[in-house]
């Protein structure tokens, strides 16, 4: 891994990533993604719809069709009836014109959301997953739908801090030792000037400054990497995740990925 060749490959890898393995696919049209997510102090699984829509920009301006359902005959939905539930909202949401933003998971509970411009497709949302699962469907609105995202779906920094486990999996699958490691943190930013206003805040909260690259985000095409050591363990990499994120945001700029070099255990 120490070789160029490999640390590009590996930073390679690491951006074209998703924050998650894929938690179940069907029929090639549900592309899903899990997290853990504590919230009104349950354990919630969390599945993205088709698209994965969990952009802020998604929920502005809308109205969320919420459709509860819970099977008093059991005590927890399996990953099958979890896929055959969103094959179920996934037409749905087609059927009613609304688009399946995501469906929440909670032991033998389970909560569809819908994107729409009003509350007009609610009672048909309600009528079909509850005829099609065969359990009896609560429906409710929220018509301030970024109200909803912003206090009950994760930030940015819950879904990195998850990425983050799976990132220190691969690395230590890799034989790495742990320890202390300079981490490097690769942002996207919109501009270059954005990228000069954020790095004298970055140095102030203990980041060293690295070097402009290519950025990959089609939104910000600045790409701009900061360094710091950290311990290579879920706590230490996730607050520096989350500062790094904190201090990008006023800037319109992005966490892309972060790697670090590999230390393997000399052999005798």
């Amino acid at each position: 891994y120490s070789s160029p060749r490999n640390k590009l490959l590996f930073a390679e890898r690491r951006a074209q990533k998703p924050l998650r393995f894929p938690f179940f696919m069907s029929k090639q049209t549900i592309k899903s993604t899990e997290y853990p997510r504590q919230a009104l102090g349950k354990e919630f699984i969390v599945a993205a719809g088709a698209r994965g829509r969990f952009d802020e920009e998604a929920f502005h301006g809308k109205t969320l069709l919420c459709i509860d359902l819970t099977d008093a005959k059991n005590s927890e939905f399996g990953d099958k009836k979890r896929r055959h539930f969103m094959e179920i909202a996934e037409k749905a949401g087609k059927r009613a014109g609304s688009e399946l933003a995501c469906c929440l998971f909670c032991g033998n509970e389970a909560k569809f959301l819908f994107l729409a411009e009003n509350t007009l497709s609610l009672e048909m949302l309600r009528a079909f997953i509850g005829s099609r699962t065969k359990l009896k469907a609560v429906s409710s609105a929220v018509t301030d739908g970024y109200e909803f995202y912003k206090n009950f779906l994760p930030t940015a920094e819950q879904l990195q801090r998850f990425n983050n486990e799976e990132i220190l999996f691969d690395i230590r699958a890799l034989g790495d030792i742990g320890g202390q490691r300079r981490v490097n943190f690769h942002l996207a930013f919109r501009s270059e000037p954005d990228t000069a206003d954020f790095a004298p805040n970055a140095l102030r909260e203990g980041f060293a400054l690295g070097s402009a690259e290519e950025s990959s985000d089609d939104d910000c095409s600045v790409g701009f990497v900061v360094h710091r050591i950290c311990e290579l363990t879920p706590d230490s990499v996730g607050t520096a995740t989350d500062k790094v994120i904190a201090l990008v945001a006023p800037y319109g700029g992005k966490l892309l990925y972060w790697d670090c070099p590999i230390q393997k255990r000399l052999k005798k």
